[in-house]
């Protein structure tokens, strides 16, 4: 959450804290919003994404810092990723498997290696401390969007907002965008594409999946949500030679000959593994 006012000017955390207490005297508040982030799929898993009942303030000064550390990350982070196609001992460092390495050679016109990323940092007074750049489409955009959604139509941020200038940003919508921008690099023509968004089933970030569906729906783009399913298929093991009975001669005094049936050796079964999805369903407007 951004606040338009600088710390100089006021303590937006203490002012907050102050429109609190008063409310905080109802037992039943705490679980009512707890229970509203659940209604509203804000959960990462089986936990609520923000037990906390005060958002990060920003002052725009913080913003501005934020992201222009956070673009010129992108930016490396794009331009390693064309040299790494041109450089076989960097693209080594990357420790791809033969196919992922056939999948990051398809040509993919003049668009981005990333279309969507995410940078995880701590911001301290002075400084960034970055922790991780995320750069394969993840989570945070749509939980962002409504959690900032339901703390704006809190009365005690609305009594908020008429000291500090409050400010939240339509992130699904731009998001969309960005998606429908590569979706041209790529070829692609139609004005409303259907869209997958696909994982497997057990990722704590689902919750956000129909978020996503929900929004850019509201926005004219079909969407469905697929489950990515293995399906592993055993091969019969085919023996190497043909079965042999081999027969030799004892001691006389444990005659008659007895027969012997040789082991027969088998090559490991061979597995496939297939990955598939849901049937698409395309919404009619």
């Amino acid at each position: 959450m951004k606040t338009g006012a600088t710390m100089a000017a006021g303590d937006p955390a203490a002012y907050w804290n102050e429109l609190l207490r008063p409310v905080l005297k109802s037992p039943d508040f705490p679980k009512q919003f707890l229970e509203k982030l659940k209604n509203a799929n804000l959960t990462f898993g089986k936990r609520v994404h923000c037990p906390f009942l005060r958002p990060f303030f920003l002052s725009p000064e913080d913003e501005e810092r934020v992201r222009g550390a956070t673009e010129v990350l992108a930016r490396l982070g794009e331009r390693m990723a064309v040299l790494a196609l041109e450089d076989k001992t960097l693209l080594a460092q990357f420790h791809l498997r033969p196919e992922e390495e056939r999948l990051v050679r398809l040509p993919a016109g003049r668009g981005p290696a990333s279309t969507a990323s995410r940078v995880d940092a701590f911001l301290l007074p002075d400084s960034l401390k970055f922790t991780e750049y995320n750069g394969e489409s993840p989570a945070g955009a749509g939980y962002t969007e409504v959690l900032a959604e339901i703390f704006r139509e809190m009365p005690v941020m609305k009594a908020f907002a008429k000291k500090f200038e409050v400010h939240s940003y339509a992130l699904s919508a731009r998001l969309l965008d960005a998606l429908m921008g590569t979706y041209r690099d790529w070829g692609g023509t139609g004005s409303r594409p259907q869209m997958l968004i696909t994982d497997w089933k057990e990722v704590p970030t689902w919750s956000e999946f129909q978020i996503l569906k929900e929004r850019f729906e509201a926005l004219r783009v079909p969407v469905a949500v697929g489950v990515k399913v293995t399906e592993i298929l055993q091969l019969p093991p085919a023996a190497t030679l043909v079965p042999q009975v081999l027969f030799w001669p004892k001691s006389p005094e444990f005659a008659p000959v007895t027969a012997m049936l040789v082991m027969v050796s088998a090559p490991v079964p061979v597995l496939f593994r297939v990955t598939d999805c849901d049937a698409l369903v395309v919404p009619t407007f």
